[in-house]
């Protein structure tokens, strides 16, 4: 697809989210693109704006008139756009033109002048200026332009947004009786020869269908309408052969129905004129809907068969206006001229397969699969449509101009046609047609992205579930799974089909016994064989179909199955243990003596139970499962349930052992769980429920914190929810490879290997605690109450998220978790939340495939956010209880957020509903921005709050508003009363005494979802009372201070002075989260202004202010008694320090360094171990010797894979630039020296921590620009755009901008073949590289406008 405008191009998705749609739009209209300017005092519009914006332009386009079926599109766009008085406005001035030309309606309705010679018929274009006729002659008579005004007229008088004057109705009823335009020779949509044509019938006919309605409807139009026919046939002195004004309009209609059909799907049948297609068919089907159905398609296959092409649609074939070299073989004047009487003068220049490619039909091709996306009924029958509209849609975009266009970037233009030998745009930019076009193709599309989100790709209700039997035999030696399920199912339909999910199972055998039935089903079972054991009704599926698009697989019967019979359905099936990490996977380990052995291990969330057998795989439907597994005898099986019993058996001459597992409670499919492999195990009882953690052989001792804090958190969650646990035992286990850090399966969880078993890194007990807590939270919340569908998955997680953080809190609370929690997973919701690709948590979910566009940050993230933002709104007891309450209320069933919503407002008296609305179903969050006025007779601080939705783009137009919980801290504490701002603007008064040291801040410990924007005086004193006393914030009032500004920053919101002024205000920080915020900003603005020596050192100076000190606070050497909080802090404030250029700090690790070369490898901490590596690196006499010592270790199979990560971390850091060009040119592509997937690692390494940074930058880009074809031959694809970003996000410089700039259009290659090789490359990269060009543009732009402000602060303040 071609795409004209470069900017639009990184919107271009095949298939929109509803805010990317708006996005789009969005952009456009900044752009102007959708603008059309009416006529000065009208509501009429030239057809085309150039006429409008430019009068320097040339008007031999004709197209400074008003064309009647031109507007009529326009506004039809603002009626779909719901501006509904700009569309009746439009209409009404057309109107008013012909009434006053009603002379010329008359003359041919009476026959004084010949009503065959167009120019004595209305007239169609016109002076919109002065409403008057003009000099233009034409020769075609265009019934359609008629017929289009006689639709929308009727159309919108039929919805009541306009009254007609029905004199208008009953003059076009007339005339077009006169004429006969049923069988009338036209050429309506383009100027060629007459002919009778189906385009301009069909308009026609359209026209009288609305106006036949209208009167059918509408008994007081109808009246009147019969009144002005009488009259106007007195006026006029004529009689008509029918006996009312309806019977005529009907007969008008259906001689223009017949007419039209006895020609489709032709354009024109008549003799010598014939035309199979013709675009403008199409319009025949959207929007006038006069044709439909088979029809439709037939048309529409047509057009897509015949006239599509790179470029636009071809308006028929042979058509000859605007074709190849147009400009060149005919002269302003004459390139327009009427040549319907003389087609052959143009068309002796045609060349066949040159016709010009248009760009108002693409539009409307979108809005015909729209109409079959609105029509649909099933899940496949709307997504096969929205893809077609969609793709039609992104033609339309495609076809927007750029900078290429003579006359500017962002225009719609006419047509594309090929001027010496390329297409390109003509000189009709903007078509107001075609603006029209894409708006109402717009709107239609965001409609059909509602219904296609409101279509689930779910199994018919005809079967419900209520038991599984499963048996499985996994061979481990061979990758494959035989299994054998029973499924007890009510059947609700009469039905011969039985529809399950499965996918990529071979499923050989089918049957189904009836063992219970209602009496009114006896006869139909009847004729069934009898089992010969239980005598029961038994049918074998004649046919078994598997739909591998849906994920369902249908079994037949020849004899029908009753409704309300329930019966057991038996499958026999076989499938592969993939190497997926999802359905039932093996996994490849080493046991101790370092043979390979394989487990394999079960990962069904979200839609994965149906590729180990055949089931029901939603949410919703729950049943009962009962597990047998068939396995060696060495090994050990695990499932949710404990083990019913064990006994040896012979499977095909295979000694094996069947592990039987009790019954479980009613669960849904996505939680059943089972692992088979070699495992030890810790246990414990917690209160009367046993709990056992598998680890592989050998590694239960790793285990022993985690089962620890299992027992603790447990503890905590049967308090927590006042419930009990549900099963009868609780099982961990840890596998080698899982496709996330663990799965909450219902009393069997599964973790990844690495995140369950504790090593000496300082996070790890934090990090599992974490995880454990979340999947605890989840046997409550998530599996004794479970999601009915998957756009719930944001509340599941969200949930887990938080509660399992409330958790770690309240068994460790030094660890302060929630200032993690803020620096972390809140802070990554905001960020994530502010590119224009988010989407709302509450994201539409129609089928497991699309639950990965929805499985990430924003729906744990955020979604945690919101759940802690109602937590305290709330308050945590009324907050608690209204969980308890929702899960003891649906206990064992399914449910939906607004049952949710439901039990926390019964529960608070608060309309919970009500408050979150907004927050889920919209993208984003808000900025807010406060005025303050203080009055100082009253003690007493009035604040004025504005909300917006905070978007750095500049194109945001949005104005949602949300529902905000407002809280207030001043430096004499947190003001208790909440303010609940739900409008864009609000005020605040509180109590508030003026002084030194005074400030307010909102947001207490940062429990709402939105920054706040101060203003630099408010800044000033958050930093001065920060430093006066540390402790009159939080630490999560003081992180997220500090996350605010850093967003704020980038956004361009806040100038860097106020950032200085706040950091300023951290000297004495404590915190280690906290300083690790303080250490991140830090590195930012070191990032930014590294090729600034004065603002560097400036910056430095500042950062060794806040961190020197520290470091003899925390010190090197480590104490057995450290805790983890004191070990970050260590690492964290030693990181920053030599950051900063401390000099002792440097010295003190180059020094432990050579300690470590000489085997000493627990001279600094692990964590260390990468800023080790680097100071060592940029401060070595010996570099090329300190870098292989440091490649040995990477390049060791034996090395500690964490050493060999701080290697990569760190090896950017040489200070050799020729050893540096070496590790470009030399190593970076040698497979045998460096791993592909640590290509960009390095490349990282070498933009961060280089020591000659500029030099390094420099030698970065000019690697990549000079070996682009290589690395497009030996990166992957998908690492090109993270290379890219590597090699250049630091090239803030406007010389190298504008070669970038140069080099990305290949025009200095010396050859047009090094040019289309390096162009080729570039296809699939264009997107990456403009993303980091717009980035350095604004920062470039930043840093020039910012350094003087900078050095005058850090003078003033004494740290240069």
């Amino acid at each position: 697809m071609i795409i004209h405008n470069k900017e639009l191009e990184k919107l271009v998705k095949q298939r929109y989210k509803k805010n990317e749609l708006k996005e789009i739009m969005n952009l456009l209209k900044s752009k102007n693109t959708l603008a059309m300017n009416p006529i000065p005092n009208t509501s009429l519009y030239m057809s085309s704006s150039n006429c409008v914006l430019d009068k320097s332009l040339p008007e031999y386009t004709g197209h400074e008139n008003v064309w009647i079926r031109d507007n009529v599109y326009i506004a039809f766009s603002y009626y779909m756009t719901n501006n509904y008085s700009a569309a009746v406005a439009t209409v009404k001035d057309i109107e008013k033109f012909w009434l006053k030309y009603k002379n010329r309606w008359h003359n041919c309705i009476k026959g004084t002048v010949d009503p065959f010679n167009v120019m004595e018929r209305p007239h169609i274009r016109f002076n919109g200026f002065a409403l008057e006729e003009n000099e233009q002659t034409w020769s075609h008579a265009e019934n359609d332009s008629i017929g289009y005004f006689n639709w929308l007229y009727c159309k919108f008088a039929r919805e009541g947004i306009l009254v007609p004057e029905t004199e208008m109705l009953v003059l076009i009823a007339l005339f077009q009786n006169v004429v006969e335009y049923w069988h009338e020779a036209d050429s309506g949509h383009w100027e060629e020869s007459r002919k009778i044509e189906a385009s301009s019938v069909g308009t026609a006919a359209a026209g009288f269908r609305e106006l036949k309605w209208l009167l059918e409807e509408n008994e007081g139009i109808k009246g009147k309408f019969e009144e002005s026919l009488q009259s106007k046939l007195n006026e006029l002195g004529i009689k008509l052969d029918y006996i009312s004004g309806e019977e005529l309009v009907t007969a008008l209609y259906q001689k223009g129905h017949d007419s039209l059909y006895s020609i489709l799907p032709f354009e024109c049948r008549t003799e010598g004129q014939v035309r199979k297609v013709d675009g403008a068919l199409i319009f025949l089907i959207f929007p006038l809907q006069i044709v439909s159905g088979d029809m439709a398609l037939k048309i529409l296959d047509e057009v897509n068969n015949n006239l599509v092409g790179e470029y636009g649609v071809r308006r028929y074939i042979g058509d000859s206006y605007w074709m190849a070299d147009y400009k060149a073989l005919f002269k302003e004047q004459s390139r327009t001229v009427d040549f319907s009487e003389v087609i052959g003068i143009r068309d002796r220049f045609f060349k066949k397969g040159q016709e010009a490619q248009w760009c108002n039909f693409d539009s409307m091709i979108s809005c015909c699969y729209g109409l079959q996306v609105l029509q649909a009924t099933t899940y496949e029958e709307v997504n096969s449509a929205l893809e077609k509209q969609t793709h039609f849609f992104n033609r339309n975009l495609g076809q927007i101009t750029g900078d290429e266009c003579t006359f500017g970037p962002w225009l719609c233009p006419g047509s594309y046609y090929i001027e010496r030998g390329k297409y390109v745009h003509d000189d009709v930019c903007n078509l107001l047609w075609t603006q029209a076009n894409l708006i109402t193709a717009s709107v239609l599309l965001e409609r059909c992205i509602d219904k296609a989100n409101s279509i689930r790709n779910t199994l018919p209700s005809i079967a419900k579930p209520t038991h599984y039997a499963l048996n499985i035999i996994p061979d481990l030696s061979v990758g494959k799974f035989a299994g054998h399920v029973s499924i007890s199912l009510t059947i609700t339909e009469t039905t011969n089909v039985i529809v399950a999910n499965a996918k990529d199972l071979n499923i050989r055998n089918a049957s189904i016994v009836v063992f219970r039935i209602t009496p009114g089903g006896l006869d139909m079972v009847d004729s069934w064989t009898k089992d010969p054991v239980t005598h029961r009704a038994t049918q074998t599926a004649s046919k078994i179909t598997v739909n591998n698009s849906l994920e369902t697989v249908s079994f037949h019967f020849e004899k029908e199955i009753p409704a309300t019979a329930q019966i057991i359905l038996h499958a026999e099936f076989q499938g592969n243990h993939n190497d997926q990490l999802s359905g039932f996977y093996k996994v490849a380990y080493e046991d101790e003596s370092g043979n390979e052995k394989f487990a394999a291990v079960t990962q069904f969330e979200p839609g994965e139970c149906r590729s180990c057998f055949p089931c029901w795989d939603e949410p919703s439907l729950k049943a009962t499962f009962e597990i047998a597994l068939y396995i060696p005898k060495q090994l050990i099986a695990i499932s949710n349930m404990p083990v019913k019993e064990e006994a040896d058996i012979n499977v095909n001459g295979k000694e094996l052992k069947v592990v039987k597992f009790e019954d479980t409670p009613l669960m849904s499919t996505f939680l059943v769980a089972f692992c088979v492999g070699e495992f030890d195990f810790l246990e414990t009882t917690i209160s009367t429920t046993p709990c056992r953690i598998y680890t592989p052989k050998g590694m239960k001792e790793h285990a022993k914190f985690a089962l620890e804090v299992t027992t603790n958190l447990f503890t905590f969650f049967t308090k927590y929810f006042n419930l009990d646990y549900l099963l009868p035992k609780l099982d961990l286990v840890c596998v080698p490879d899982l496709s996330a850090e663990a799965m909450e399966n219902w009393g069997l969880i599964v973790f990844r290997e690495s995140v369950l078993l504790l090593e000496d890194s300082t996070k790890t007990k934090r990090s599992i605690a974490s995880t454990i807590a979340h999947e605890l939270a989840h046997q409550w919340f998530g599996n004794l109450v479970t999601m009915e569908w998957w756009d719930d998955l944001w509340l599941n997680e969200g949930f887990a998220n938080f509660i399992g953080s409330l958790a770690v809190e309240y068994l460790f609370p030094k660890w302060n978790v929630f200032t993690d929690f803020i620096s972390n997973e809140y802070n990554r919701a905001l960020v994530l939340d502010s590119f224009p690709s988010s989407h709302p948590v509450h994201a539409y979910v129609c089928s497991t495939k699309d639950i990965d566009d929805v499985f990430d940050g924003i729906s744990f993230n955020k979604g945690a956010a919101i759940i802690r933002m109602l937590n305290s709104y709330l308050g945590s007891d009324v907050f608690a209880a209204g969980i308890t309450k929702y899960l003891i209320k649906y206990r064992l069933g399914c449910a939906n957020r607004k049952q949710l919503w439901e039990c926390l407002s019964e529960v608070s008296g608060k309309n919970i509903s009500t408050l979150v609305h907004t927050w889920l179903i919209e993208p984003g969050y808000p900025i807010i921005t406060v005025k303050e006025n203080y009055d100082q007779e009253h003690n007493t601080l009035h604040l004025e709050i504005t909300q917006k939705r905070f978007a750095p783009s500049s194109h945001n137009l949005d104005k949602t508003a949300w529902f905000i919980p407002i809280s207030i801290i001043t430096h004499k504490g947190v003001y208790q009363e909440q303010f609940l701002l739900a409008e864009r603007t609000g005020a605040i008064s509180i109590p508030y005494e003026d002084g030194e040291n005074s400030f307010w801040k909102l947001n207490v410990r940062a429990t709402g979802l939105y920054r706040v924007d101060y203003n630099l005086s408010q800044l000033k004193r958050i930093g001065n009372a920060l430093r006066s006393n540390l402790n009159v914030l939080s630490t999560e009032d003081r992180v997220s201070l500090l996350l605010d500004i850093n967003a704020l920053s980038q956004a361009r919101l806040v100038p860097e002075v106020g950032v200085l002024e706040l950091l300023k205000g951290y000297e004495g920080e404590d915190n280690h989260v906290v300083l690790e915020e303080v250490s991140n900003l830090l590195s930012i603005l070191r990032n930014r202004w590294y090729n600034n020596a004065v603002v560097l050192e400036g910056i430095n100076s500042l950062g060794r202010k806040i961190f020197s000190d520290k470091v003899a606070q925390v010190g090197f050497e480590e104490a057995e008694s450290d805790c983890h909080v004191k070990v970050s802090a260590r690492t964290t404030v030693i990181k920053a320090a030599a950051e900063a250029s401390d000099e002792a700090v440097l010295t003190e690790l180059v020094s432990r360094f050579q300690s470590y070369k000489n085997d000493e490898y627990n001279v600094v901490h692990e964590d260390l171990r990468p800023l080790m590596f680097k100071v060592a690196l940029s401060r070595s006499t010996d570099p090329k010797s300190d870098f292989l010592f440091l490649f040995k270790i990477y390049s060791d199979e034996d090395s500690d894979p964490e050493e060999q990560d701080a290697v990569l971390e760190s090896i950017g850091a040489i200070n050799d630039p020729e050893l540096l060009k070496k590790l470009l040119t030399e190593f970076l592509f040698n497979p045998d020296l460096i791993k592909q997937q640590d290509i960009t690692t390095i490349l990282y390494s070498i933009a961060m921590y280089s020591p000659f940074a500029e030099e390094a930058v420099k030698i970065l880009s000019h690697w990549l620009l000079s070996n682009w074809i290589e690395i497009n031959v030996n990166v992957p694809q998908n690492m090109i755009g993270n290379v890219i970003r590597a090699c250049l996000f630091k090239n803030y410089n406007s010389q190298f901008i504008q070669h970038l700039e140069a080099w990305l259009t290949g025009e200095e290659c010396k050859s047009e073949e090094q040019k289309a090789l390096r162009l080729k490359y570039l296809l699939n990269s264009r997107k990456s590289f403009d993303q980091v060009l717009e980035n350095l543009h604004i920062i470039t732009d930043w840093c020039a406008k910012d350094f003087g402000a900078l050095e005058q602060w850090f003078k003033e303040n004494g740290y240069i």
